[in-house]
């Protein structure tokens, strides 16, 4: 069996890892070591010193000599687990300190390295412990994208309730149409309406035929409605070539901003050209979040000409969506707030505070982007702004 070679295994491993050690000021052996196999390597002679450059989550592994003489050790890792509890420690210690590691070792303490110090026993001990770290890490991204995706589905459950009623309200008018011309049509036959005409067949003929038009155009937008709704609530993990502006306008029906049904002003500027590769869905869902969050600002504020203006436009490196509406604006004390989970300006029975914190989530998380927010005086509302980095592929009609 060929003997594993763990300095190569460190060498590996120790890419972008940070270390802080604290040491004997006479003992410079084990900070020659750490330099020869990671590249920030930090050094201090004191506790002091190490409480005051120590921050959460700045260093990997905190190497502590038990012969430090200002603090005792056990008192460093105590003062550092108060706000960094998740911190890994390696004890360096002589045989004399053996006693104290066990009590240490309940303390986030995960192995120990005995002096005089040998080459073989410090890389067994480091691979080890970073072996834990990265497992650690990587078992926490799992986690947290686990969760992300199981709050992503619960808020497209919320969401598929009241896109319920958005469907029962899209198709209202137009069932309303075709009840109504299929209605009058019967009526006047009933009544003897085109027997009193001149030519009774091609008076009767021209009201069917633009009765047909109208009826297919209204059974059209039934059936587009559901396709856009379908289409969102379908599964789907894989990045798509889209092109922007169709994907707004197709949000823009789902939920209720076109001048045809709504009783918003929807004011479009979009670059038909941009195309992007990216989630489909998610900036779907993202998109919903922003124009419901200003679709209640401007009931709640009882604008009288509610107004959202709907922006894409894109530089050399980035696209960029606008949504901004005319409703007053963001509360100066709120907007450094509106992303946290669970802050939420509207009434308790109505707000969540999730909608905006799981849209920043997705915009940054997942589709590669930032999602910002500021007050426009221009536009007198808010401007939420999604900036989408450029992808490097390829797309039709550009290179």
């Amino acid at each position: 069996m060929k003997k594993i070679d763990y300095s190569e295994v460190l060498i590996s491993i120790s890419d972008e890892k940070s270390i802080l050690l604290i040491q004997n000021e006479e003992d410079n052996e084990l900070s020659n070591l750490l330099k020869k196999y990671f590249k920030e390597v930090e050094v201090v002679t004191k506790g002091e010193d190490a409480l005051s450059i120590h921050m959460p989550e700045r260093y990997d592994i905190v190497y502590i000599d038990m012969d430090i003489s200002d603090m005792k050790p056990k008192e460093i890792i105590a003062n550092i687990k108060n706000y960094d509890y998740t911190q890994k420690f390696i004890m360096i210690t002589s045989m004399d300190g053996c006693p104290q590691i066990e009590s240490l070792m309940k303390m986030n303490v995960v192995n120990y390295m005995l002096k005089p110090l040998y080459l073989e026993n410090f890389l067994l001990v480091t691979v080890s412990v970073l072996d834990v770290i990265n497992q650690n890490k990587l078992r926490l991204n799992e986690n947290k994208s686990g969760v992300v995706e199981k709050k992503t589905q619960q808020q497209k459950l919320t969401q598929a309730g009241e896109m319920i009623g958005m469907i029962a309200h899209q198709w209202r008018q137009p069932l309303s149409i075709i009840t109504t011309l299929v209605g009058t049509i019967k009526t006047r036959i009933e009544l003897g309406f085109y027997d009193k005409k001149v030519d009774p067949y091609a008076t009767l003929k021209t009201e069917l035929s633009e009765c047909f038009t109208t009826i297919e155009e209204s059974s059209v937008f039934l059936s587009q409605t559901v396709d856009d709704f379908r289409n969102f609530y379908k599964p789907n993990n894989s990045k798509l070539i889209f092109n922007l502006s169709e994907v707004i306008k197709k949000v823009c029906r789902m939920s209720l901003l076109n001048t045809g049904l709504g009783t918003i002003n929807t004011i479009f500027d979009l670059d038909e050209s941009i195309e992007i590769e990216t989630y489909e869905n998610e900036l779907i869902q993202v998109l919903i979040n922003l124009f419901n969050n200003s679709k209640d600002a401007l009931k709640e504020n009882n604008i009288l000409k509610p107004t959202i203006n709907i922006i894409l436009k894109e530089s050399e490196s980035k696209i960029y969506i606008n949504v901004i509406d005319n409703a007053g604006g963001i509360n100066e004390d709120n907007i450094n707030q509106i992303f946290l989970p669970y802050f939420s300006t509207k009434e308790e029975k109505n707000g969540t505070g999730l909608g905006l914190n799981m849209s920043k989530i997705i915009v940054e998380e997942h589709i590669g982007g930032s999602l910002s927010a500021k007050n426009s005086p221009l536009y007198k509302g808010a401007d939420f702004c999604i900036a989408l980095n450029k992808k490097s592929v390829e797309v039709k009609g550009k290179k």
